[in-house]
């Protein structure tokens, strides 16, 4: 079952920097037409990947079990469920105020623009749900964790997914007008962004066990830590904050996996 993990992240990450490459050498703006076609391609990388493998090099009883888990909701306790969509939330409220208390702006308790509106706020939620989430998780979570899992420990898998994941996410910091590349210009942020992809990886690990490998538990936590992620504009100190509290999180979570 789920034979090929070092090809599955090969792929994946070949599949995307092609798209992404070409908005780099090129100097095509990721806000234009054509960036969000390249961006939006590259994005399908890890899914490309899974379906891949699923398809040419895995037999009939792994495509059964990839697909009872992709849509696998309410399986064991429903804790898991709660944390997946409360968790993000609340570590970033924590974040916010006590940088507050730290002497940071309060202006960043103000959600962005689109929460205003429900007419923003919906078609927000849905581009933040298909554009990342989605493509990703059917990857990740999908197809390379369980593949990993069948000759490594969990946290070992967790800290060669994480390492795979960051490294997928390069290009994008070169792509003209993304995100990302506002990063290169401020050190700190850039190392809290590269250091928050273990305790992250970490928590999916153990999503993954709590939900009976859901990919849709895995989908809908990514999709929650990117919409309460973009929902504030948080300064250095509120995300030191909260890569800190993952990270004890993250470490509470791994000393449960290494007993499991």
């Amino acid at each position: 079952m789920y034979r090929y993990p070092l090809g599955f992240f090969l792929v994946a990450i070949g599949f995307s920097w092609f798209f992404w490459s070409l908005s780099v050498t090129a100097n095509i703006k990721a806000g234009s037409l054509l960036g969000i076609i390249l961006l939006a391609a590259g994005g399908l990388g890890p899914s490309v990947s899974a379906m891949g493998f699923l398809t040419w090099g895995e037999s009939r009883s792994v495509w059964k079990d990839f697909k009872s888990r992709l849509f696998l909701f309410g399986s064991g306790s429903w804790k898991p469920w709660i944390f997946l969509f409360a968790f993000p939330l609340i570590l970033q409220v924590l974040s916010i105020c006590g940088s507050i208390l730290l002497g940071a702006p309060e202006k960043q308790l103000i959600p962005r623009e689109e929460f205003h509106s429900p007419l923003k706020l919906i078609p927000f939620a849905a581009l933040v749900f298909l554009f990342g989430p989605v493509p990703e998780e059917i990857g990740w979570r999908g197809y390379g964790l369980p593949a990993l899992l069948r000759s490594v420990s969990s946290i070992y898998a967790s800290g060669l997914i994480s390492c795979f994941w960051c490294l997928w996410h390069i290009p994008l910091f070169f792509i003209p007008g993304y995100p990302l590349g506002d990063l290169l210009k401020e050190p700190l942020r850039l190392l809290f962004y590269l250091l928050d992809f273990f305790p992250n990886t970490l928590l999916y690990t153990w999503l993954f066990f709590s939900t009976k490998g859901s990919v849709a538990a895995a989908i809908l936590f990514h999709w929650s830590g990117n919409f309460w992620g973009m929902a504030f504009e948080t300064g250095t100190l509120a995300e030191g904050i909260a890569l800190l509290l993952k990270t004890v999180c993250a470490l509470h979570i791994a000393g449960r996996l290494q007993r499991s």
